[in-house]
C-alpha cells in the first residue's frame, strides 16, 4: 500500500473528561446564532467498544508546537511507553494533581515516589535502577495491551466490513492487509467560519434498509460531523489509534484542539467517545482564518521523530485533511502565494511514511478543480462527498457501483492505490482484472487456485467467473442511478471492453471532463449522463 501518515499510540497526553453528550450534531456559528440539528439515521446508535485517549488540550499555539517533543525523546529511551506518573513528571507544566485526576491508579504512588526521591538523595542510584526497571515492565505491558487490542480490532474489522459496509469478502481481505500496515491516523479538521456554508449534503438512511437518501442544503460542518461520527465509531470498534486535530484553537478548556481515541487500554473509551461527540457538537466556528499550511507543518513536526520507527515496522500514518478548501495564512490573506505555501507543506509532509487524503466539504467548482489538479502533483487522494465521488467514478469507470462502503474505506485511509485511482482514470483490462481479483477473491481463495481468468486471454471465461462471484454479494445503493444495483454492471463492462472490442492496455474511451462532474452532482432528481440506461 501507499505510504500513509499515522499518529503513534506511544505518545502520552492527558485525556479530558466530559459529561455524556447525545449523538446529535449541533452547529454553532456565532454569525447566525443558529443551532442546527441533524439526526444521523442508523449510524446514531450508541457506541460500544474499547479504547483510550491520551490527547492533549492546548490553549496556546506555542504549547501545541512543543507538546510531544519531550514525550517522544523520553519514550524512545524507555521503550516508547511508560506509566502515567512517569509521563506526568515531564509534561509541560501540568501539575501532579491534574495528572492524578486522569490516572488515579498512579496518583498516590507518584507522590510517594517523588517524596522518597527528594528525601533520600543518597539512594538515587537505587531509585534510578528501580525507575528503569519499572519503565521496561510498563513498556512491555503497554505493548502487550496494544497488540491484544489490535488483534481484537482485526476480528471486529472483518465483521464491520461485512455487516456495516457490505463489502465483498475479497476486499475485506485486502483492507485487512492495509489495516495491519496502519500505525495510526490524524484527522486535520477545519473549524473556521467557512465551514458554516450551506452548500453541502448529509446522508439519510431510508427505512428500506438499503437506500441512502440525500439531504441538500446542509452546512459543511454538518457534512463533516456526520463523517467524523462514523469514523470515530469505526476507530473505537476496530481499534484504530486516531487523533483529531482542529485547525483553529477553540481557546476554551472544555474543547481541546487535539483529542483522540484508542491510545492505551480500553477502559477510557467511553470517555474518549464522549469527548469526540462533545467537541463536534459544541465547537464554535468564529474564526475567519484557515491556516492549513501552518497546521500541516505542525503535523510534520509531530510525526518526524516517529518516522524511523514507523518505517522500520513497514507501517504508515494516514493523514486526512478535512476542509472546505479556501485556505489562508495566519493574517487571513489568500491568493497564489498562500496556495503555494500549502502545496509546499504537503510535499514536505509526503516525504514521511504517510498517506495523505484530502476530504473536501464544498460544492465550489473552483476549489474542487484546484485540489483535483493538486492530486496530480502529489501522492494523495482527493475526495468529494459520497454523491460527488460516485459521479466521478461513474464518469471514468461506469461499470462499477460506487457503494458507500468503498467511500468510507477511502476516507479512513484503508483503501489500496488501485481503489484510489477509480475516480481519476478509466481502467485498462489489466487494471480491471487486478481490481476484480482484489475485490472478490480473498487470499485463501487465491491459494486454493480459485483465480479469476484474465480477460485478455479468455473474455468469456472471465465474464462467466465474474458472474458467479457476483451472485454471493449483496446489491448496493447506487447514488448515480438512485437504486440498488450489483457491484459490477456486466452489460456495461461487456459493451465497453467485450468480445467485439480490441483488447489493449488503454481504456476504451475518454470520459467527460471534470468540470461536468459537479454539474451532474447538483442535479439530484435526474441523471444528465444517461446513467439509467
Amino acid at each position: 500500500s501507499r505510504p500513509t501518515t499515522v499518529i503513534s499510540p506511544h505518545i502520552h497526553e492527558p485525556i479530558h473528561h466530559h459529561p455524556t453528550i447525545s449523538m446529535t450534531a449541533r452547529l454553532h456559528c456565532e454569525t447566525s446564532n443558529v443551532s442546527t440539528h441533524i439526526t444521523h439515521g442508523r449510524h446514531s446508535s450508541p457506541h460500544n467498544g474499547h479504547g483510550n485517549s491520551r490527547q492533549h488540550s492546548s490553549s496556546s499555539s506555542s504549547h501545541d508546537d512543543t507538546i510531544d517533543s519531550s514525550h517522544r525523546s523520553r519514550h524512545s529511551r524507555e521503550g516508547r511507553s511508560s506509566s502515567a506518573h512517569n509521563s506526568n513528571d515531564h509534561h509541560h507544566g501540568h501539575s501532579r494533581e491534574q495528572s492524578s485526576h486522569h490516572h488515579p491508579e498512579y496518583s498516590s504512588h507518584s507522590r510517594d515516589h517523588s517524596s522518597r526521591h527528594r528525601g533520600h538523595c543518597s539512594h538515587s542510584r537505587d531509585h534510578s535502577s528501580h525507575h528503569h526497571s519499572h519503565s521496561r515492565e510498563s513498556s512491555s505491558s503497554s505493548s502487550s495491551h496494544q497488540n491484544n487490542h489490535r488483534t481484537k480490532g482485526l476480528e471486529k474489522l472483518h465483521h464491520y466490513l461485512n455487516e456495516t459496509l457490505n463489502l465483498p469478502h475479497g476486499l475485506q481481505s485486502t483492507v485487512e492487509q492495509v489495516y495491519n500496515s496502519l500505525d495510526s491516523r490524524i484527522f486535520l479538521v477545519e473549524n473556521s467560519k467557512g465551514m458554516c456554508g450551506g452548500d453541502s449534503h448529509v446522508m439519510k438512511w431510508e427505512n428500506d434498509g438499503g437506500s441512502v437518501g440525500k439531504v441538500d442544503g446542509a452546512s459543511r460542518w454538518d457534512e463533516l460531523s456526520q463523517c467524523m461520527e462514523f469514523h470515530s465509531k469505526m476507530a473505537s470498534k476496530c481499534w484504530i489509534p486516531t487523533k483529531f486535530w482542529l485547525v483553529n484553537d477553540p481557546h476554551t478548556p472544555a474543547i481541546p484542539q487535539k483529542f483522540g481515541l484508542c491510545w492505551s487500554n480500553s477502559k477510557h473509551l467511553t470517555t474518549e467517545m464522549e469527548q469526540v461527540q462533545h467537541v463536534f457538537e459544541h465547537v464554535k466556528m468564529n474564526e475567519k482564518l484557515n491556516p492549513l499550511a501552518k497546521q500541516v507543518r505542525r503535523i510534520e513536526k509531530y510525526l518526524t521523530p516517529e518516522a524511523g520507527r514507523i518505517k522500520a515496522k513497514k507501517k504508515f500514518v494516514s493523514v486526512v485533511i478535512c476542509t472546505q478548501g479556501k485556505t489562508t495564512d495566519e493574517e487571513g490573506q489568500t491568493g497564489t502565494a498562500v496556495r503555494k505555501d500549502l502545496e509546499k507543506s504537503l510535499v514536505s509532509l509526503a516525504k514521511l511514511p504517510v498517506k495523505i487524503v484530502l476530504r473536501l466539504c464544498t460544492d465550489d467548482e473552483e476549489v474542487v478543480d484546484y485540489f483535483n489538479a493538486l492530486d496530480a502533483k502529489l501522492d494523495c487522494d482527493v475526495l468529494d462527498d459520497f454523491w460527488g465521488e460516485a459521479m466521478e467514478v461513474y464518469l471514468h469507470n461506469p461499470w462499477l457501483t460506487y457503494g458507500i462502503g468503498l467511500h468510507r474505506i477511502r476516507e479512513a485511509g484503508l483503501a489500496t492505490d488501485l481503489i484510489d485511482d477509480l475516480d481519476e482514470k478509466g481502467f485498462s483490462l489489466d487494471q480491471i482484472h487486478k481490481f476484480c481479483t482484489e475485490f472478490f477473491l480473498s487470499d485463501i481463495s487465491a491459494k486454493r487456485g480459485n483465480s479469476l481468468p484474465h480477460p485478455r486471454k479468455d473474455w468469456t471465461a472471465f465474464m462467466d467467473r465474474l458472474e458467479q462471484l457476483m451472485k454471493r454479494e449483496k446489491l448496493q445503493w447506487n447514488p448515480v442511478k438512485k437504486r440498488q444495483t450489483p457491484w459490477i454492471d456486466l452489460g456495461k463492462l461487456d459493451s465497453l471492453y467485450g468480445r467485439s472490442k480490441k483488447h489493449s492496455d488503454s481504456p476504451p474511451r475518454q470520459r467527460p471532463a471534470r468540470h461536468a462532474i459537479h454539474r451532474g452532482r447538483q442535479e439530484s432528481d435526474a441523471d444528465s449522463f444517461g446513467a439509467k440506461d
